[in-house]
């Protein structure tokens, strides 16, 4: 019967020993792969963003409601999204729908692709229609509320606190690197109307919209942020920030 020689059983224990170094390496950075990833496609789409106002395209933007059609530019919703020096985020979203609301749905929905790392934790929730004003209890991935309002109103302003939103990139190299989702909160039924996302921070270097997985540049850049503008027509998409934080 044949026996590896002492150096063969050396080298086959050296390798197997620096295969499985190497599986825990991947193990240990699988949890940040995807936020690096998309740190770098949103730093992809700036750089096109750049060339493109360097160079022009030759196209223009259409507006997110036609001007000849003023029930259509009455309509939509707006949200304000500040971003705290720790990534916390505050959050005023004013919708405007087409006929009179009693009931606001709201949900805090599990996202999928770049969005899955995301555990957004929604508290101090108030709702505001028609001088009503109610108080929403706090909300986690997966949570669905629905808030009720005496009288109908067609005009509801949403404000809440957001933490879990920022995810850092860990990458050596860029400490300071995270990315955040700053539509944390849905509006149920709301998707199709014009929406408008000011993401007010100087910290913001890039947003891009994830819809249906896929990822997108969007917005323009803005004297105090970004600002992303949708029509509703397909829905409405997740808006990303990428942005510097201060070192922890």
């Amino acid at each position: 019967m044949r026996t590896a020689s002492p150096s063969r059983r050396r080298g086959g224990a050296a390798s197997r020993a620096a295969h499985g170094g190497a599986h825990a390496g991947r193990a240990r950075r699988s949890h940040w792969v995807p936020v690096v990833a998309v740190c770098g496609i949103l730093l992809a789409i700036l750089a096109w963003q750049v060339v493109r106002l360097v160079l022009g395209d030759g196209t223009t933007s259409a507006p997110v409601a036609s001007a000849t059609n003023p029930s259509a530019a009455s309509v939509g919703a707006t949200t304000e999204v500040s971003i705290g020096d720790s990534g916390g985020l505050h959050v005023v979203e004013t919708l405007a729908f087409d006929t009179p609301q009693k009931r606001i749905e709201l949900a805090v929905p599990h996202r999928v692709g770049a969005g899955e790392p995301f555990a957004p934790a929604i508290s101090a929730l108030v709702v505001r229609g028609a001088g009503q004003v109610r108080k929403a209890s706090p909300m986690g991935v997966g949570d669905r509320a629905a808030v009720s309002l005496d009288r109908p109103t067609d005009h509801v302003v949403l404000e809440y606190d957001a933490a879990g939103a920022v995810q850092r990139s860990h990458d050596a190299s860029a400490p300071e690197r995270a990315l955040a989702l700053v539509t944390p909160l849905v509006v149920v039924g709301a998707e199709s109307l014009p929406a408008t996302v000011e993401v007010r921070s100087v910290k913001v270097l890039n947003v891009g919209c994830l819809h249906h997985g896929v990822l997108a540049g969007c917005g323009t850049r803005t004297s105090g942020g970004w600002t992303v503008e949708t029509s509703g027509a397909d829905g409405a998409p997740d808006v990303l920030a990428q942005l510097n934080l201060a070192v922890r």
